[in-house]
């Protein structure tokens, strides 16, 4: 299952640019106590 722009997917396109080429934007954060650290 994959995440892009907020909506869920099962598969990637083979057209998919990200697939193609490897760019992206990634955004990663740390779960602490079932809560998102830097989160208010």
């Amino acid at each position: 299952m994959y995440w892009i722009n907020g909506q869920r997917h099962h598969a990637l396109a083979p057209s998919d640019r990200g697939l193609q080429f490897g760019d992206g934007c990634f955004t990663t954060d740390r779960v602490t106590g079932g809560k998102v650290d830097m989160l208010p």
